[in-house]
């Protein structure tokens, strides 16, 4: 449903220095899927998205929206954002303060290049308003509204319009908390419900893990890694995913010296010396890595006493927070420390030593970018 092709952007600051906002991006999002883009400010996302809009100019590539070519820099193609089968929710919303709710969905309906007749107009406001139950609300003022009603009104004009392709430039960031979770579950049911194709920008690596079918990780102006909530949680292949989304602890590992000429084979175990003890890796999750590596693993994969299929050892607790579902305690092994996330019904405090465990496959493995 959407195809990105080698793109590319290059921004000049004020004070002359170049920024390669975009940098030989490439992408696929498939019919009906919600596809989020993710990554820290400057990482490249929002103008990934407003290049598929129209709003921003690549400098290079190409753009295809429903097999229809709309932007191609060898062909000199520059589909005009109206004409692109698009509709856009803001950040901010853009809702007409002037209007009520009604007029502000109909709008683009009875003006621009996607204008139909009053009959549909109408038959188009009772389904969507229903679906978002937005129906008492249609001759309140905009002003009047929440900010989840506003939001809803916000989607309400966008899904209006029956686009191919729905973007999302962080519509839930100015929202509190507990509105932002409600809104995740219904956004991501009504877009599923109604089948419609949904390209997401957010910062919020929950919010992503949530409402995404794949997620994108950007930074630098680049796609670092792509795959499901799951594939990249579990199996980040950069440390810099795997630091991004949600917490993960690291250690030094030393791999055992392999015999020179020695063939190591896909399945074949090698064993990484820690502080932890010894860990069996993987021969191809440590292929090309070198000698030393980086272990990662995350907080809620410690589990407090020995284990059969793992590695057990002694600990130190420094600090304990209760954060109401969960105990995060702040360990130390020797001279290295580490974070677990355990149970509520433990009450560990500064000072106690426990045991503790990690199954082997908890380990991620990752180059050690020190040496």
């Amino acid at each position: 449903m959407i195809t990105g092709t080698s793109l590319k952007k290059r921004f000049i600051t004020d004070k002359g220095q170049v920024v390669d906002a975009l940098n030989n991006v490439s992408f696929t999002v498939a019919s009906g899927e919600f596809y989020v883009l993710l990554g820290p400010s400057g990482s490249g996302k929002t103008t990934t998205l407003r290049s598929v809009a129209g709003i921003e100019t690549v400098d290079s590539g190409e753009i295809q929206i429903d097999a229809q070519t709309v932007f191609s820099s060898s062909a000199g193609l520059n589909i005009p954002p109206e004409e692109r089968p698009v509709a856009m929710m803001f950040q901010s919303y853009a809702l007409w303060p002037h209007m009520d709710v009604y007029n502000n969905i109909v709008f683009p309906l009875r003006k621009g290049v996607r204008r139909v007749a009053a009959p549909e107009i109408e038959r188009r406001v009772k389904a969507i308003t229903e679906t978002l139950q937005l129906e008492p609300y249609l001759r309140r003022p905009i002003s009047q509204l929440s900010g989840g009603q506003q939001q809803r009104v916000a989607l309400a004009r966008a899904l209006a319009l029956e686009p191919a392709v729905l973007l999302m430039d962080e519509p839930l960031s100015n929202l509190d908390a507990k509105l932002r979770i409600q809104l995740r579950i219904e956004i991501k049911k009504i877009t599923r419900t109604l089948g419609i194709t949904t390209l997401y920008v957010t910062h919020d690596q929950v919010e992503a893990m949530v409402m995404g079918d794949r997620i994108a990780v950007m930074d630098g102006g680049q796609i670092v890694e792509e795959g499901t909530p799951e594939q990249l949680y579990k199996r980040p292949s950069s440390e810099f995913v795997g630091r991004f989304l949600g917490e993960m602890n690291f250690i030094p590992g030393s791999l055992q010296q392999m015999a020179s000429g020695e063939q190591v084979n896909s399945g074949d175990t090698l064993s990484a010396q820690t502080p932890f003890g010894t860990i069996p890796i993987d021969a191809a999750d440590a292929a090309g890595l070198g000698k030393t590596i980086k272990l990662g693993f995350r907080p809620e994969d410690v589990q407090v006493g020995a284990r059969p299929d793992g590695v057990s050892f002694k600990t130190r607790v420094t600090q304990s927070y209760y954060i109401g579902d969960a105990l995060l305690c702040d360990m130390m092994v020797g001279d290295h420390g580490f974070t677990a996330r355990l149970p509520n019904t433990f009450h560990f405090k500064e000072g106690d030593e426990t045991e503790v465990s990690l199954k082997h496959s908890d380990f991620n493995v990752f180059p050690n970018s020190e040496t």
